[in-house]
């Protein structure tokens, strides 16, 4: 009788820990829907999933950048000046916050 409580137990612990589990995957995605405007994945493989979220990361990222920048740059001008290693004119302020440098 212990040996099927035991068993039991095993199997709600497992129960619970995929459902937890669940609630990560929906934030998670719930995120992705948000921030990085992904509505579906194109593939079920790892490798095209990886590429468009990090695809969507640099898109959004960069037009944080622009918006810091108050569209001051084309995105044309600052990928130009990130693949020549040229720093952006932004000032970092001790609360984190952005600014362009005059």
């Amino acid at each position: 009788m212990a040996h099927n409580y035991r068993i039991y137990r095993r199997f709600l612990t497992c129960i619970f820990t995929i459902y937890s589990q669940r609630w990560n995957i929906d934030i998670f995605f719930r995120t992705m829907k948000t921030y990085l405007k992904i509505d579906h994945l194109i593939s079920r493989k790892i490798n095209s999933i990886m590429v468009q979220i990090f695809t969507a990361m640099i898109a959004y990222i960069v037009l944080m950048i622009q918006d810091m920048l108050s569209c001051r740059m084309s995105i044309q001008e600052i990928i130009s000046l990130a693949k020549h290693g040229i720093s952006l004119p932004l000032r970092i302020n001790e609360a984190g916050k952005a600014s362009v440098k005059a």
